[in-house]
């Protein structure tokens, strides 16, 4: 019989496991390689009898992970040795119901008082074979159809057909999916096709897993495929209390893919928050948590914008309101660097006039770790600025804040809205709400 390289490995190793015991001189068996079978099938294995003239008795044992095997036939119990060497071909044949897996198979040859042993590992697999699962997209609420393909060499009768769909390696609620058919007919020798048809539910979209089992008469097989449920899917729906309410900002992905955003109103104080959405570590479901509650006034009020993450995982942000002076502030979000926890750090409260005020954008972070950004307002002619927030140069020290541009000549634009954007060079592009030679707004570049 053919071997791969692998398996006269395999059987190479077995020989520390297999070797002749108790034997005598004139009596002795060959080391078996590794032998693959298909459960209620049959399989040969080769080995070589070195014995006197006459009978010799086969006994053999089977077993897995050390502990005793069932459900295996083997033949012949006897062979008349006329010559040495003399080939003795070994039949295995495994039930249906042997399930799949690595055994190791012992043969034991007798002749008068002397006895000599060898083994030879078997990879059985299932009696069922089932195949043929591609990957499957299907909407929501809509149902989608695969194909997959049944045999068996041995068996025949009713296939009893079961379904598992799982997201991250949690199983999903069976009443969310349906899945037809629930049994089909099957013959042996021959395959049969499966017209697996999956209705999905309304509410649930992602990216999911589904197991398919087939069972009879003891045995089973299964087939695995990946099902991506099209559409929406809410993941949190705020309460307008303590969690927050009314986000009017993108969100943006953390690093081990939590989300995070603001809320313009709710909160504690109904100033708004910044809070966490966090995937579950198996399965689906998010979790909320609400790292800061704005309100109390020095700290910021109405977050208007999307957050930004800066390299060391810290959180930056700008309030439309409160801080100083009630024009909006620039805040910092450190996590805790033991435990759980964030605190809240203004770096500029806005209000002096010049320095601008009632940011609606989000920040930009420049490679040197200045951030940039607009106010809507504020400035020398009140039509908004474009500004840079520098870190302390020594520990300690305080951000300081330069204002790059002041709107509000009229061809300039004013009232700028929007974040800004880097350019190739270093440039800073972004837009005016209004101003310009019409009023009505302008595209604008800054030169650092």
């Amino acid at each position: 019989m053919k071997i791969s390289l692998a398996s006269c490995l395999a059987g190479a190793a077995l020989v520390l496991v297999g070797c002749s015991q108790g034997g005598a001189p004139g009596l002795s068996l060959s080391q078996g390689t590794l032998l693959s079978v298909q459960a209620g099938g049959s399989g040969q294995e080769d080995l070589s009898l070195s014995a006197p003239n006459g009978t010799v008795q086969l006994s053999y044992q089977v077993s897995q992970g050390g502990q005793s095997g069932s459900g295996f036939s083997f033949s012949p119990s006897s062979v008349a040795v006329s010559s040495s060497p003399s080939d003795l071909k070994v039949q295995v044949s495994p039930a249906a119901q042997v399930a799949s897996g690595s055994y190791q198979v012992q043969v034991t040859a007798r002749e008068g008082g002397v006895s000599g042993q060898a083994g030879f590992p078997v990879q059985v697999s299932s009696a069922l074979s089932l195949s043929g699962a591609a990957a499957l997209s299907v909407q929501q609420g809509s149902s989608g159809k695969e194909t997959l393909s049944l045999s068996s060499p041995s068996l025949s009768g009713t296939v009893q057909l079961s379904y598992r769909v799982s997201e991250g390696g949690a199983a999903l609620p069976s009443s969310a999916f349906s899945f037809s058919p629930s049994s089909v007919t099957l013959s042996a020798g021959k395959a049969v096709q499966v017209p697996l048809t999956v209705k999905t539910p309304s509410s649930l979209a992602g990216h999911d897993q589904v197991q398919v089992t087939a069972s009879l008469s003891g045995a089973s097989a299964s087939a695995t495929f990946p099902l991506t449920v099209t559409g929406e899917q809410v993941i949190y729906s705020f309460q307008g209390g303590s969690d927050g309410a009314n986000p009017r900002a993108s969100l943006i992905f953390g690093s081990n893919g939590e989300l995070y955003g603001t809320t313009y109103g709710g909160g504690t104080s109904n100033g708004g928050t910044v809070f966490q959405l966090a995937p579950a570590t198996t399965g689906s479901g998010w979790t909320e948590t609400v790292l800061h509650n704005f309100g109390s006034g020095s700290d910021g009020d109405l977050p208007f914008a999307s957050l930004i993450l800066g390299s060391n995982g810290d959180l930056y942000g700008t309030t439309y309101g409160g801080g100083t002076s009630n024009l909006g502030t620039v805040f910092q979000l450190a996590p805790a660097t033991t435990g759980s926890g964030w605190t809240e750090t203004v770096l500029h409260s806005f209000g002096s006039g010049s320095d601008g005020g009632l940011p609606y954008a989000s920040l930009i972070l420049g490679s040197n770790g200045d951030l940039y950004g607009t106010t809507y307002g504020g400035g020398t002619s009140n039509g908004g600025t474009v500004f840079q927030l520098s870190p302390p140069i020594s520990f300690g020290g305080s951000w300081t804040e330069a204002v790059l541009h002041n709107f509000g000549s009229g061809s300039d634009g004013g009232l700028p809205y929007a974040s800004l954007i880097f350019g190739s060079n270093r440039e800073l592009y972004g837009t005016t709400y209004g101003g310009g030679t019409s009023s009505v707004g302008t595209v604008f570049k800054i030169v650092l």
